[in-house]
């Protein structure tokens, strides 16, 4: 009688584990693209991650005045470049699988130049102004994308940009969370 129960016990726990693993579900997949929707300022950067594999993926924007997209495989660098509205689309294949609708607004922070540049003859310093339309914590940072051919000093809001060498470098400033730059062009 023990050994009948023992091997009916046996039985029971072997079905059960049996329907259990056939039951199990591995759970919806993840959808192709997490964000469907995004909001940035101009300048800003997002990453977005495809959730797909293989080398077929590729990536479009619609409006490339408003967005460039930087891609790498199932990585994409959006950079908001001027206010409006771009669609990100995510192809795998000849196939679109996913699409995130991209709304860029005006940044709080700006600097003022005509056509977003300067330029300087070599050994000549300018003062720039950023203006910030918010609040914000800490000190604004500015810097230099090449320091052999524009350097800065900054007071604040105020930098004073001097071109050291013929060439173009970007000068940047990150305040409250915001970017903004402009392109030093350096001649003789």
């Amino acid at each position: 009688m023990k050994k009948r129960f023992t091997f009916l016990l046996t039985a029971i726990v072997c079905m059960v584990c049996l329907i259990a693993a056939a039951c199990v579900s591995t759970g919806p997949s993840a959808p192709p693209l997490e964000e469907t929707e995004l909001k940035l300022t101009v300048g800003q950067q997002y990453t977005l991650n495809a959730n797909v594999t293989g080398d077929d993926v590729d990536w479009e924007v619609s409006e490339k005045s408003v967005l460039t997209l930087e891609t790498d495989g199932a990585t994409a660098v959006v950079t908001a470049k001027s206010v409006g509205t771009a669609t990100v689309t995510l192809y795998k294949g000849d196939e679109a699988i996913a699409e995130c609708v991209v709304t860029v607004e005006a940044s709080p922070l700006e600097i003022n130049l005509p056509l977003g540049k300067l330029v300087l003859k070599k050994g000549v310093t300018a003062s720039v102004r950023a203006y910030f339309d918010g609040t914000a914590q800490g000190e604004p940072v500015w810097s230099s994308s090449d320091e052999t051919i524009g350097t800065v000093e900054a007071q604040g809001l105020l930098v004073r940009v001097k071109a050291e060498n013929r060439g173009e470098c970007t000068i940047s400033v990150e305040f409250g969370g915001y970017r903004a730059s402009f392109k030093l062009i350096v001649g003789k």
